[in-house]
């Protein structure tokens, strides 16, 4: 259905050293889901998703990592996926995605710029301008 607000409960980043060469690996997942009521936004009270995740980038070599810990809203049929996660440990495939991908969307470029300020390589690549030949050469 759609996330309806994001927030950041947590931030730990560390930078311990550099390499010529760095593989960075991005991992979000969920990391838990409760059934909540929303109030104040909608004239009656709706239950909702609290889902907890989390979006971690590791370096390899370990030269440092950034790891982020939040919160978000999802709207939709709050009693079947929640008797799905509690069940599985998992929601439906089409629901999974398109939370990750909300929190993909508005992390990424906070952990950019954390990776920037603390000197990492950015966790994703920079698009370069490469110079047109002159026809002098």
């Amino acid at each position: 259905m759609s996330v309806i607000g994001l927030t950041i409960d947590k931030i730990d980043a560390e930078r311990k050293g550099s390499a010529p060469s760095v593989k960075i690996k991005i991992t979000p997942s969920i990391t838990n889901v409760e059934k909540s009521k929303l109030e104040g936004l909608v004239e009656k009270a709706r239950d909702v998703l609290t889902v907890r995740f989390s979006f971690e980038a590791e370096y390899d070599p370990d030269v440092g990592h950034i790891k982020t810990e939040g919160t978000l809203i999802y709207l939709g049929d709050a009693d079947k996926l929640y008797k799905e996660w509690q069940k599985n440990k998992k929601l439906p495939e089409n629901i999974n995605a398109e939370i990750l991908n909300f929190v993909l969307r508005q992390v990424t470029p906070k952990v950019f710029f954390i990776a920037n300020e603390l000197q990492l390589p950015p966790v994703l690549p920079v698009p370069r301008i490469q110079p047109k030949p002159s026809s002098q050469e």
